[in-house]
């Protein structure tokens, strides 16, 4: 996901631990006020039990502190690249964890002290599903390029929308394996990643090579507004642009598949 050029400075990160009172940053029927309803069309539920399931992670939050830690701090990466595109994010822990084990200085607010009328009312299931661009296609195809210029062009006519490329969200994770069964797994957590945005209302314009056609299936089926763009690119193009070196190194001999 990438930065977005205004709005960041408005978007918070709410955190609600366990216990927490949400309606304490509430007003009385439980919608937010003033500034903060504004907002709420650009703010984002997400749930630390559910995106564990959609990470789908190899260890329990409950057994191991070092690995409940590193649990956490993948949703910190998630809320703050949200946040960094100017939505602000309702985060609901899955315990409590003691804020003193994290980088000081991080953008979260405790939702249990915050003033009344400040915490943004979302709705978990948006009414309107937003729309899931998909743009695939072979290296070097422009995926990003033209994800990027459809998602300014989304923005400029006032929808809410999101910008996810496989290269960044790899970086945000910092996960770097690239064999089968990784990628596989990746491009599922990517895609569920990107349902959970557009049932909340919100456009996502996500770029990757997909080359799994069982997950193209598994758009179709499960994400109700789904548009799948295909750059259909010659493969002397490929080659001739070749910004990563893969081409040539396959013409070498020195990769496979």
């Amino acid at each position: 996901m990438r930065r977005a050029d205004m709005g960041t400075e408005e978007a918070k990160i709410y955190w609600i631990s366990p216990g927490c009172d949400e309606g304490a940053g509430s007003n009385g029927d439980g919608r937010a006020a003033d500034a903060a309803e504004r907002a709420a069309g650009r703010c984002l539920v997400l749930d630390a039990a559910e995106l564990k399931r959609i990470y789908d992670f190899d260890f329990d939050r409950s057994t191991d502190a070092a690995s409940r830690e590193k649990s956490v701090r993948r949703d910190i990466a998630l809320c703050q690249s949200l946040q960094a595109q100017g939505f602000s994010v309702v985060y609901h822990a899955a315990e409590m964890f003691p804020q003193g084990s994290f980088d000081a200085g991080l953008p979260w607010v405790d939702a249990a002290s915050a003033p009344a009328g400040t915490l943004p009312h979302a709705v978990r299931e948006s009414g309107t599903k937003g729309t899931f661009y998909f743009v695939t296609g072979l290296s070097a195809a422009g995926k990003t390029t033209m994800g990027s210029m459809l998602h300014d062009r989304l923005k400029s006519l006032g929808r809410k929308v999101l910008l996810m490329d496989g290269d960044l969200t790899r970086a945000m994770l910092q996960e770097f394996d690239y064999t089968r069964s990784y990628r596989e797994r990746a491009a599922y957590r990517d895609s569920r990643m990107c349902k959970l945005f557009t049932d909340q209302g919100v456009d996502v314009v996500s770029c990757g090579i997909c080359m799994f056609h069982g997950l193209r299936k598994w758009h179709r089926e499960h994400i109700p507004n789904y548009c799948e763009i295909y750059l259909d690119v010659p493969m002397s193009v490929l080659e001739q642009r070749d910004p990563k070196g893969l081409y040539a190194k396959a013409r070498a001999g020195l990769m496979k598949d």
